[in-house]
């Protein structure tokens, strides 16, 4: 192995010689180092579908290219692999849209300019968790509604995703929700009945599902008014009381 010179000589019958120009080759049979998986750490949440990858370079005489594969199936099918002669490498463009939530695989092969191929590295797992909670949809009180309750019960869809999700109800008199004036966090029902009486006016409600990242995804903002006061005792007028008639 190693660096090596060759040329050619052309000599006739009467011994003339003409000598090629030099060149050069270098022979190398060895395989380069197996290249050692920094991060994403093994078993590692990932919350996005840009991660950034690295390794620890291989050893090696000549330039190294790494292939950066990454499967579903252990390796029975590769989605990627991405070639860098860098030690990372970032998803980008396209890329994010093929890495689905779910248990991936991944794993680094250097290659040297002579062709060798190092063995793979060790298989790195990690767990793609990008999508948000879902959006809850608000089932009561309807919007628009009128109630003569100051304790209203309030429901609304599951959300999904990252579990646990828990809910935040927040209602305000302002559809900006500017200064909240009720807030219940932490819940982990669809429902919930207010304990402290809400004052008779037009009030705005929405909930916003957390999940176990902290992620969150707030509803659409619904209405209601309440009213408890009763209306004025109508005041009869005609035909006035006791009178007789024949119409």
């Amino acid at each position: 192995e190693g660096k090596w010179y060759w040329r050619v000589k052309a000599i006739d019958s009467a011994n003339n010689e003409s000598v090629s120009g030099d060149w050069n080759l270098n022979i190398d049979t060895t395989l380069p180092t197996v290249p050692q998986p920094l991060t994403p750490f093994a078993g590692s949440y990932i919350l996005n579908r840009t991660p950034t990858f690295s390794w620890e370079p291989s050893v090696d005489a000549s330039p190294l290219i790494y292939a950066l594969e990454l499967s579903q199936d252990q390796f029975q099918t590769i989605t990627f692999p991405k070639t860098t002669s860098a030690t990372s490498y970032t998803l980008s463009g396209i890329e994010p849209e093929l890495l689905a939530d779910g248990t991936w695989y991944w794993r680094v092969v250097a290659r040297d300019a002579a062709n060798n191929i190092a063995q793979p590295s060790e298989i790195r797992v990690l767990i793609v968790m990008a999508t948000p909670p879902s959006t809850s949809e608000l089932s009561n009180p309807i919007s628009g509604t009128y109630l003569n309750d100051n304790t209203p019960a309030f429901s609304w869809s599951a959300s999904t995703g990252s579990e646990p999700i828990t809910y935040i109800l927040e209602i305000d008199d302002s559809v900006a929700f500017s200064s909240i004036d009720v807030k219940i966090d932490g819940l982990s029902k669809t429902s919930y009945t207010l304990i402290q009486p809400l004052p008779d006016k037009k009030w705005h409600w929405r909930i916003t599902a957390v999940d176990f990242f902290n992620r969150k995804s707030t509803s659409l903002v619904w209405s209601f008014i309440i009213d408890t006061t009763l209306p004025s005792v109508p005041v009869l007028l005609s035909p006035s009381a006791n009178v007789y008639t024949s119409n």
